[in-house]
């Protein structure tokens, strides 16, 4: 390979080494090293990482309520996974109903068009509190208690059953000192990869129209000897996605 002429690397989870934690955070040992020397730059060309992120998880799935004047504060969880607004709805039903005591039977309904949630009550209106985590999911402002409107609780925001927006691949190897949380140290940060449009099971790819946007240039060319992988979300948290894989197709400039 004469000098400067690029050359593409992929980096795929199913080659990390054994001291790797999972399949979105792994390290990888380069064995062709004299190929990756003097690096003065990296475009990355694709990123393929499977959509296993549920629109409800361990993070987002508490709901805290209180009857109107009710002494109790009640919790509960729903399972992790991925819904729709229909079995959303049931799940939560079924639990309130199950926690409420007496006839004070909860009916949910989804506004048709504000679409937006409405908690009825038959006896005494039900307020949600402000430590539920699943605020954005139901449509309730976060930090903030939403009161019963007589026997109803209307749900101020739209639903959001969207699940994560956006995943980021951090490598320490790669990147140039950008990321999306400099403040908490994650600072290693090389690509962006949208979800939005993705199904929850399928694989969404980068393939960014604009190189530049996923591009890096380094302050002085440097050399590759192993490779860090972490697939996080916007908080930083190392995302799982179990026993499936990703790649990144990553082009070097010498």
């Amino acid at each position: 390979m004469s000098a400067g002429e690029p050359k593409l690397l992929t980096i795929n989870s199913q080659d990390k080494d054994l001291s790797s934690i999972s399949n979105s955070d792994f390290t990888i040992e380069c064995q062709e090293k004299y190929l990756l020397q003097s690096i003065s730059r990296i475009v990355i060309v694709d990123a393929v990482v499977p959509n296993l992120f549920s629109n409800i998880n361990v993070d987002n799935n508490r709901l805290d309520f209180r009857e109107v004047a009710g002494l109790i504060d009640y919790q509960i969880f729903i399972p992790v996974g991925q819904y729709n607004i229909t079995q959303l709805i049931t799940v939560l039903t079924t639990e309130i109903d199950a926690l409420i005591t007496g006839l004070n039977v909860p009916t949910i309904t989804l506004n048709p068009v504000t679409n937006k949630l409405e908690i009825s009550m038959s006896l005494v209106g039900l307020e949600i509190l402000s430590t539920s985590t699943i605020s954005e999911v139901i449509g309730q402002k976060p930090g903030q208690i939403v009161l019963a409107t007589g026997l109803i609780t209307y749900l101020p925001r739209v639903i959001n059953l969207s699940g994560l927006p956006i995943v980021y691949i951090h490598s320490k190897a790669l990147s140039s000192g950008h990321g999306i949380d400099a403040g908490s140290g994650i600072t290693n940060c090389v690509v962006a990869v949208p979800m939005a449009n993705t199904p929850y099971g399928a694989y969404t790819q980068l393939l960014p129209k604009d190189l530049a946007v996923s591009e890096i240039t380094y302050d002085t060319p440097r050399n590759i000897t192993s490779l860090d992988i972490r697939l996080r979300d916007s908080q930083g948290k190392i995302l799982d996605i179990e026993n499936l894989h990703m790649t990144l197709l990553v082009k070097l400039f010498f």
